[in-house]
């Protein structure tokens, strides 16, 4: 079967795309596991909301009701869902969407290693070392005396690895 045909594959491809945008999104952990839920059970192909009820979306998570109340209403604040229809005479609609990101993201301990803060970080150390080292562009290989050696030794590896680094 042709794959470019393939309605499956496209469904997929929505999907994916989606979920690499809430991987590398700036969003509190247990909101991103929930953001998780609503893709995953989201139509794709029909552009239709989910419609499980909290109960069993707390279930499927493992988050309790007042936690899930607490990250839907952020995720909501942020623009990363939709919620179409709330209440208790109807199932409460969702529909995922490209939100935000986190502006109080920044003051968590992890933020530092985000692959977008760490992409920061390596070119800031290459600013430095660069700024520090007016000789580093010309052409001679020898190392000024002026400059530490070991400085430039784990700045350039930290430059260099781009292990964590993820591409769009």
């Amino acid at each position: 079967m042709n794959k470019v045909n393939n309605p499956e594959k496209k469904v997929q491809d929505k999907l994916y795309k989606y979920g690499s945008k809430v991987l590398n999104a700036k969003i509190d952990g247990s909101a991103k596991a929930l953001l998780w839920f609503y893709a995953y059970v989201f139509n794709w192909e029909g552009s239709v909301p989910s419609w499980y009820a909290q109960r069993k979306i707390c279930a499927l998570t493992g988050m309790s009701q007042s936690t899930y109340q607490n990250k839907r209403k952020y995720l909501e604040r942020l623009g990363w869902i939709e919620v179409l229809n709330r209440g208790f005479s109807e199932t409460c609609l969702v529909k995922v969407k490209e939100g935000m990101n986190d502006p109080e993201y920044e003051n968590m301990s992890w933020a530092k290693w985000h692959p977008e803060n760490e992409k920061k970080d390596r070119a800031a150390s290459l600013a430095k070392f660069l700024s520090n080292s007016p000789q580093a562009l010309e052409n001679d290989d020898s190392i000024p005396e002026s400059i530490d050696t070991d400085e430039i030794h784990e700045g350039s590896r930290r430059i260099m690895d781009d292990s964590g680094f993820t591409s769009w």
